[in-house]
């Protein structure tokens, strides 16, 4: 027992324990970082990526209006504001307001927007006066054209992509079938021309030809090339091939700028309307020999639902109905007066009061 004693005493004498000794040094480990040395640089932190939001984005439009006289060109002022960055439906979005002047929107200048980055889809509420922005009750609205991403309309329309679709880096034409472009049921055939610098920021021309029941035309189509600070293709000019009537529009500017305007986000979710079937070109004829038109009949998400040949006071009172606030009345002195200055073969301009009601007419 003694023994036992001396050879553990022995062994606590030889390993410090009683103080005077040190552990030994271990080896470093394969996997320890070695602290830095006085002349090793420190890792570069990458700045942090800027977005490219406010963006305002301004056109001039130019329209030639034939409601039942002759063709008189408009020059409508289109103004977006993307601004608020959200996720919406688990999607990248942007938020922001659209506003026209010169247009005929019910004396309501506003709509929200929202913008899907990742395919450029884009949501329109109804128009609203700057205090309804306040609030929650925007509602989506189905578009006949969207000015700001056309292209991606075309092609979201088709069930296809074009923030990456290989029509970018490709001359040969891509046929798109049975799309919804400005009301109505068009085949589109689109091909990449080249690069042009004539409008406000370098942009790509497209040809897009446009073939419906009863009409067909090209259109040439720039857009504003996706960069690391521009996320949108936007569209830079838009016209016709040939220059010649038509409809056409050009951006104005595009700036690092908000609205300044207060406003309740929202996220809208796009509208998708059914395929309506359109009438045949016999149809049309036999609708104009009766001394009537085809007119669009749409639903409160102003989804077109039928067409349908109207009278000159049918299409009258439509239009008042469309270009004043909901709850307005129309009266047949106004529709009679509006029917009458199309018979002229003359335009009609509105007076309106601070409820947005068309309250008389001015035909030239």
């Amino acid at each position: 027992m003694k023994k036992y004693l001396a050879i553990l005493v022995l062994t606590l004498l030889l390993f410090g324990c009683t103080g005077g000794g040190q552990p030994p040094a271990q080896p470093p480990s394969a996997n320890q970082t070695p602290p830095p040395s006085a002349n090793q640089t420190p890792p570069v932190t990458p700045p942090p990526k800027l977005s490219p939001f406010p963006m305002k984005i301004a056109y001039e439009m130019v329209q030639g209006t034939m409601q039942g006289g002759p063709q008189v060109n408009q020059t409508i002022l289109i103004t977006y504001w993307l601004e608020d960055e959200k996720n919406c439906s688990a999607r990248a979005s942007v938020l922001g307001l659209l506003t026209m002047q010169g247009a005929s929107i019910g004396g309501q200048p506003y709509a929200k927007v929202t913008v899907y980055l990742d395919n450029g889809e884009i949501a329109v509420s109804n128009w609203q006066s700057e205090s309804d922005l306040s609030f929650d009750t925007a509602k989506p609205q189905a578009m006949d054209i969207d000015f700001l991403l056309l292209m991606n309309y075309i092609f979201n329309s088709a069930g296809k992509n074009f923030m990456n679709d290989p029509i970018w880096n490709s001359t040969e034409p891509i046929i798109l079938k049975e799309v919804n472009l400005f009301g109505s049921e068009s085949n589109i055939s689109i091909a990449k021309l080249s690069e042009s610098t004539s409008g406000v920021v370098p942009c790509t021309e497209f040809n897009v030809a446009i073939k419906r029941t009863t009409s067909s035309e090209q259109l040439i189509a720039c857009v504003a090339r996706i960069t690391d600070t521009n996320p949108l293709p936007y569209i830079v000019y838009l016209k016709p091939k040939g220059g010649e009537g038509g409809f056409s529009w050009n951006l104005e500017s595009v700036e690092k700028a908000k609205s300044s305007i207060a406003k309740y986000p929202q996220c809208l979710s796009p509208v998708i309307c059914p395929k309506v079937k359109t009438l045949t070109q016999e149809e049309w004829n036999a609708c104009n020999q009766q001394g009537g038109s085809v007119e669009s009949i749409r639903d409160s998400d102003n989804c077109i639902t039928e067409y349908r040949c109207m009278s000159s006071e049918e299409r009258a009172e439509m239009q008042i109905k469309g270009s004043q606030a909901p709850n307005c009345q129309v009266s047949q002195q106004l529709i009679d007066a509006l029917a009458a200055c199309w018979e002229q073969q003359k335009n009609a301009n509105f007076d309106r009061d601070n409820n947005g009601c068309i309250t008389g007419l001015t035909c030239q």
